[in-house]
């Protein structure tokens, strides 16, 4: 096995801005950095979720 991809702040930064030039997000992978379309990124679901209404319930939100 190969040793996984590292790279600094500033790589990331720049392959963000290439990827944003050219419509794509920029996925940091095991083995380097993809452009992909934002569409097929998941996201966060926006409702609350039973972890976080107990935490605002008991005034330990932190948001």
């Amino acid at each position: 096995m190969t040793e996984r991809a590292r790279f600094t702040q500033a790589e990331l930064t720049r392959a963000i801005l290439a990827a944003e030039k050219v419509g794509k997000v920029a996925v940091q992978t095991p083995v380097g950095i993809a452009f992909v379309d934002p569409a097929i990124i998941s996201h966060t679901p926006v409702e609350e979720s039973a972890v976080d209404a107990w935490f605002r319930e008991h005034d330990n939100d932190q948001r």
